[in-house]
């Protein structure tokens, strides 16, 4: 671990899913002197393996739209849903439905274009702990020590999206 990293860090966003990577890039289209000044840490490297499907609904193909991303992997579109519960059955047709993707893909491709707009991604580092000592901010990592002085007051974000502390 380095001693210390003197970092002018605004935002410092701990996990590199699609909620960590997407918040980053709303930032960066709405707020690009705040992206400038953050990053993103993720315990994992990528790519990186994970459980669950990845099944992504109209809204979060508006979201991807809005933010200007055009994943180019592999999926499968669904325009018939049937949903049982005991003898109830409910059938839904829309068409494209919604997307299905490999998570492992779809988290990788993500990360890669934010880090191709500029994203300061750490991989396979942790947030372990934060300090005030002073007039510092200290932000510990499995890696690293951010630490951010300030004179009266802060205004730090940490954001946590779908993580935990752990």
């Amino acid at each position: 671990m380095r001693k210390s990293d003197e970092l002018d860090l605004a935002v410092m966003i701990v996990g590199g899913g699609p909620a960590g990577i997407s918040t980053w890039m709303h930032l960066q289209k709405e707020a690009p002197q705040l992206a400038g000044r953050s990053i993103v840490i993720e315990k994992a490297l990528f790519p990186r393996d994970k459980l669950c499907a990845g099944g992504l609904c109209n809204w979060a193909v508006d979201v991807l739209t809005y933010l200007s991303v055009d994943l180019d992997i592999p999926s499968l579109f669904v325009s018939d849903l049937e949903i049982r519960f005991g003898k109830e059955i409910d059938r839904l047709h829309e068409d494209n439905y919604f997307r299905v993707v490999q998570r492992v893909d779809f988290d990788r491709a993500l990360a890669r274009a934010a880090v191709n707009r500029g994203l300061d991604l750490h991989e396979d580092e942790m947030l372990t702990d934060v300090l005030r000592a002073g007039h510092k901010l200290i932000a510990i990592t499995n890696k690293h020590r951010f630490s951010r002085r300030f004179n009266r007051h802060i205004n730090i974000r940490i954001l946590a999206p779908a993580s935990h502390l752990n």
